[in-house]
Formats: structure tokens, sequence, C-alpha cells
């Protein structure tokens, strides 16, 4: 018994500044954002309490520093601190960070503004521009991570082809795109 073809298919679409960011923010919050955190925290942390340190040592040695209370109060602020970290350091990275440098790296060229188009059947899936042709079968993509606005289809834990649901002209195409994918790549 033959399995039935699979359906194949071609959108066309410009690379965004917004695709990029998307690239970006989903790379970052696989695993790069949280060890950043993980290595800004200690300092933070000792930057804001060294001061309360220096000030209950000098009051009353090792003793008033290692006191229950100053121990439930260090508890207390590696908590507060832990829980209010990470969300507003990923505020600052995705509000503030991400917009400058996405324009950045627009403007500066980074980003060559050229109609990408994708085209896929039950074999694999080919990206083409101006000034390339590349072909990928489906088991070399890892994994499928799905936004709102775009498909990030991973080659590996860093590295991603942004497929912009936009690029799609019905909700049918959309949905048969998807389900192929989704179908073919592990993840």
């Amino acid at each position: 018994m033959t399995e039935p073809a699979a359906p194949s298919g071609r959108v066309t679409y410009t690379v965004t500044g917004a695709d990029l960011a998307t690239v970006w923010l989903a790379a970052n919050l696989l695993g790069r954002f949280y060890r950043t955190c993980a290595l800004i925290f200690p300092p933070a942390f000792l930057l804001i309490e060294a001061p309360e340190l220096v000030v209950d040592y000098r009051a009353g040695g090792w003793a008033a520093v290692l006191s229950l209370g100053n121990l439930y109060h260090y508890l207390f602020s590696v908590a507060v601190f832990i829980l209010l970290f990470p969300p507003i350091m990923y505020a600052v990275f995705r509000y503030a960070i991400l917009p400058i440098t996405t324009r950045r790296t627009t403007r500066r060229g980074g980003v060559v503004q050229e109609a990408v188009t994708c085209a896929w059947t039950g074999d694999g899936l080919s990206l083409t521009t101006g000034h390339s042709h590349r072909r990928y079968a489906w088991t070399d993509f890892r994994t499928l991570r799905e936004t709102t606005t775009t498909w990030l289809l991973y080659l590996s834990p860093e590295a991603a082809f942004p497929i912009p649901k936009r690029a799609f002209s019905d909700d049918a195409a959309r949905d048969a795109f998807a389900a192929l994918v989704r179908a073919r790549v592990a993840g």
C-alpha cells in the first residue's frame, strides 16, 4: 500500500525585522536568556545587599551578619529577587534591547530585504532568494516552534528559518502547511 502524496506548495515573502526579532526572541527564551540572568543575578544581588552587609558587620561583626533575623531577611530578599529579576530582564530585552538592535541591523543592511520563496513537498523544503537556493530534507530540521505570527524551523538549537504566516493567502493553505510540517518535523 502506498502512502498518499503529501501536499506541495510555494509561498513568497520578504523577511522583515519583526521576523528576525521573533527568531532572536525564541532562541533567547530557549536558554540563552536564563543563562544570562543566572550570570547577572549574583553580582546584581550582591550590589544591592552589600551596603546592608557592611552596616551589619560594622555594627556587630560576623555574628550580626549571620544572625537568624538577618538570614531570614537575606532569604526573603533572594526569593523576591529571584521572582522579580527574570521578568524585569525579559521586559528589558523584549521591549528595549530587541527593538533597538533589530532597527539598527535593518538600517545597516544586515537584513537583506529581498523576496524569499519557500517551496515544499513531501520530501522537504527549499528556500530560494535572488542570490541563493538551498534544499532541506524534513529530517534536517530538529524542531518546529510556532508563534502567533511565524513558524520557526530549527536546524540547530540557535539556527532557525522564519516562515511568516502572512505569506499564505488563506487559512486553508496555512493549515495545510502547518499540518505537513507538524507531521514531518520531530518536536
